[in-house]
């Protein structure tokens, strides 16, 4: 996949408008909340259109700041200009994240309709800091480790024993960056809605091995399964990735950790999705919880929007991942703070109508 690629799916997962520019303020890439947003899409392909053609005031020396420094920089009430003329009020925060690429997060003000108008600002410091290190530590750091590499070996071409030391670095830096954007383009990727049907609890049994077998020493699952749950349409090796995800994310908040799983099926269940804007029927109810901390505020409000966590050495994609495939499959996922512990709830729908 090429960096352009990359950029444009990091981008794109992003639920406010966002851009990638160089080092002159040229927009290489746009996700589709600023197309839509700004009226960008209008603009044709092979153009080279600045980020200061929708700005009052000069964000030059922003810019020089950003491209001679790994920085972040945020900048508050701003006067954004859409295509049409359209004036709306914004705060903008960019970060350095690439040789000559420059990200910039465009918060609106109360502009428009939009979950992230009073905590917008501690969404886009979170993503700000979570995006970059997650870049530093998957591309950034194994490109130059690469890159060290490689000139070691045409410097050192007669020693076969270093030589065979630096290639297996050139491989295994290699694969970290092909693993990691794999990561990012399952979340892109779309899937398929086929016929293929899901056993809850095998699903559930197979994540808990997978966790068992990965040594987490002092884990307690605890479970109370419904027999009566039927099958779902569901991706197989996708559902146990979205409860793999979710018993991973408990023990990783708390090593010592107890968790109970529940599954029932209640034909009464009705789900109002804000996002949808609409009820939903979902009978199906898997309930995680685990007796580790609460999430943090903060996070809580975001948690399901990739790279946003608080944990050191996470990527904040586990929960992206579980909330796009059960959203996909028709169902809903939910966080819910309890007594002495946190629960996540995926509700599914059941199959209606179906032939096979």
């Amino acid at each position: 996949m090429t960096e352009k690629k990359t950029l444009n799916e990091l981008i794109s997962l992003l639920p406010m408008p966002a851009i990638i520019m160089d080092s002159l303020g040229y927009i290489k890439e746009a996700n589709l909340v600023f197309k839509d947003k700004f009226n960008f899409s209008k603009v044709s392909k092979k153009s080279k259109v600045k980020i200061q053609l929708f700005l009052h005031l000069d964000i030059s020396n922003i810019i020089k700041r950003l491209t001679a420094n790994d920085m972040s920089i945020s900048t508050y009430d701003y006067k954004f200009i859409d295509l049409n003329e359209n004036q709306v009020s914004v705060n903008l925060h960019f970060k350095n994240i690439f040789k000559n690429k420059i990200l910039l997060i465009i918060e609106e003000k109360d502009n428009f309709k939009t979950h992230f108008t009073q905590s917008s600002k501690t969404f886009g410091d979170i993503f700000i800091k979570s995006f970059s290190n997650s870049l530093s530590k998957n591309i950034s750091a194994p490109i130059t480790n690469l890159l060290a590499a490689m000139d070691l070996i045409l410097k050192n071409k007669n020693d076969q024993d270093l030589l065979k030391k630096l290639l297996n670095i050139v491989s295994e830096e290699g694969n970290k960056i092909k693993n990691y954007i794999f990561n990012i383009s399952e979340l892109q990727s779309i899937i398929s809605i086929d016929n293929e049907r899901a056993n809850i609890h095998e699903c559930l049994n197979k994540a808990i091995d997978q966790i068992n077998v990965n040594n987490i020493s002092k884990l307690e699952i605890y479970k109370s399964y419904d027999p009566s749950i039927p099958e779902v349409i569901f991706n197989n090796e996708k559902l146990i990735q979205c409860f793999y995800n979710i018993i991973l994310n408990a023990v990783e908040a708390k090593k010592n950790t107890r968790i109970k799983i529940t599954t029932k099926i209640n034909h009464n269940i009705f789900i109002r999705s804000e996002d949808l804007q609409k009820v939903l029927k979902l009978p199906i109810h898997i309930k995680i919880s685990d007796d580790g901390p609460s999430i943090n505020e903060d996070i809580e409000k975001f948690m399901f929007y990739p790279f946003i966590t608080n944990k050191k050495n996470a990527e904040g994609l586990g929960l992206t991942f579980v909330n796009l495939n059960v959203s996909k499959y028709g169902g809903y996922f939910k966080y819910e703070r309890e007594r002495n512990s946190s629960t996540f709830n995926l509700y599914l729908p059941l199959i209606i109508n179906r032939s096979y």
